[in-house]
């Protein structure tokens, strides 16, 4: 069974480290210097442990950017992106955020589109990858459409 806990940067900041170390700078190569930025502190982080263990994290962003969603390797098969993803379409929720935004690789525009995403910027490059931030109202945000967002 899955325990999730909705944190402070401070408070789980170790745990929130292991995940996004293992997927983003170990498995994707996104340097550390970029993975871990200013906006860690000032977010809402929502970590998923499987038997206390961290398998799953995410960020909500002041301004509604949700990023850095990362699930281990060994636990991509199960909903816990998908956990992730709600939890924090219901901080946004409770927030009264009126949208949320997403980045997505160019890889997965039309998915993005197919989705009922909207452009909300130029492509731009972001550790060697061409990447686009999309958004989307917060009541019609689907928690399926996870392509591994940073």
């Amino acid at each position: 069974m899955f325990h999730i806990e909705h944190n402070s940067w401070q408070s789980r900041c170790q745990d929130i480290r292991r995940v996004r170390e293992c997927v983003f700078v170990y498995e994707c190569r996104i340097p550390k210097t970029v993975e871990f930025d200013a906006a860690d502190p000032l977010s809402e982080h929502v970590v998923v442990y499987d038997d206390e263990q961290p398998i799953a994290t995410g960020r909500l962003c002041p301004d509604g950017y949700l990023s850095r969603v990362a699930v281990i390797p060994s636990k991509r098969k199960t909903q816990a992106a998908k956990i992730v993803i709600q939890h924090l379409t219901d901080i946004a929720k409770r927030k009264k955020m009126e949208k949320l935004m997403v980045s997505s690789d160019l890889l997965h525009v039309s998915d993005m589109l197919s989705q009922g995403f909207q452009p909300c910027s130029g492509v731009y490059m972001e550790a060697g990858v061409a990447r686009q931030k999309f958004s989307c109202p917060t009541h019609q945000f689907c928690s399926t459409c996870w392509v591994a967002w940073h």
